[in-house]
């Protein structure tokens, strides 16, 4: 059996073929969570908040649900929050990574904002990754996803962007050893 999912990329979903979305400008490339599937995570959180918010007023509000244990109450008042904190933290904007051609640096942001959360600077960059990691698996059939990771100074490995979209995820590849003049490892961590 292959190694389980280890990294957990900054920007895509394990085993959503069209979790990850490449644009290109002039003078960056940006790799962000498609749109897509940004709804569909938002529909979700949506769908169950309203499930737990709806069973976590029952449990609290009518006097069947007293009779429930206090653990599941408030279990299920503490995971409706969660839900809905979580989906209005998603309002701010899905996280993206910003390569900037003319520096090379890498620029971190967890939303929709002008200020990245950290940067990674192209001279900090020791190598740069694209591995193969199983995530899962239906019998004999294992989900892969291929995963794009950089190697700074200092030992840190930060997992970039993950898609089991071959062709996508070589394209990138390319383009960032080109922009950070280093040599792309296949397969090796």
């Amino acid at each position: 059996m292959p190694a389980p999912f280890p990294d957990k990329p900054f920007v895509g979903m394990p085993g959503s073929e069209k979790s990850v979305e490449i644009s290109r400008t002039e003078d960056r490339i940006v790799c962000c969570q498609a749109s897509r599937t940004y709804r569909y995570s938002q529909a979700i959180l949506v769908i169950f908040g309203l499930l737990l918010a709806y069973m976590a007023w029952g449990f609290w509000a009518n006097p069947e649900g007293a009779a429930a244990p206090l653990f599941i109450r408030l279990l299920t008042l503490l995971f409706a929050l969660a839900l809905w904190f979580l989906f209005i933290r998603n309002l701010l904007g899905p996280p993206r990574i910003e390569v900037v051609i003319s520096s090379g640096d890498l620029q971190f942001f967890r939303r929709r904002t002008a200020r990245p959360v950290f940067i990674v600077r192209k001279q900090d960059v020791v190598g740069f990754d694209l591995t193969e990691q199983f995530y899962g698996s239906l019998g004999e059939e294992f989900w892969r996803n291929l995963v794009i990771s950089v190697n700074a100074l200092g030992g840190r490995r930060i997992a970039l962007c993950a898609s089991p979209d071959e062709k996508l995820m070589q394209s990138f590849a390319a383009e960032l050893a080109f922009v950070l003049g280093v040599p792309l490892q296949v397969g090796g961590q």
